[in-house]
């Protein structure tokens, strides 16, 4: 048996090898993995950037209506898993029924693509 978390790659191979059928019988396959959201969550690995639609950089910071102690003064937000200075936003529009308002703006990305890779690849506290 392969370790699934220090090679994903060649456990996915060895459990479709098990099955005995031929990539034609295959009509789906699924497979998902929590080793980059483990990274992520536990802040090893690269740093992180993140990309997103105008005026929604802070979203996820800002979070929903399910806040986990509401009532409590004291309570400490946790840390963003993407640091402030490392979020851009890009110009597109996509509604709720995934019909493109306005399409990405793809020479506009440029610019910020260069920007956000210097910044991720420095050592600082306020970047992690």
């Amino acid at each position: 048996m392969v370790h699934s978390t220090t090679r994903p790659a060649s456990a996915l191979l060895a459990a479709l090898a098990d099955t005995g059928l031929g990539g034609e019988q295959i009509a789906f396959f699924g497979h998902s993995t929590t080793v980059a959201l483990n990274a992520l969550l536990q802040r090893r690995g690269a740093r992180t950037g993140l990309i997103t639609t105008a005026r929604f950089r802070d979203a996820l910071e800002i979070g929903g209506f399910n806040r986990p102690e509401m009532y409590n003064l004291f309570y400490a937000k946790p840390t963003p898993l993407v640091a402030s200075n490392l979020r851009r936003e890009v110009a597109e529009r996509v509604d709720s029924d995934d019909t493109v308002v306005m399409p990405l703006d793809e020479p506009g990305c440029s610019p910020k693509w260069r920007t956000w890779s210097r910044l991720a690849s420095r050592r600082s506290p306020s970047a992690s």
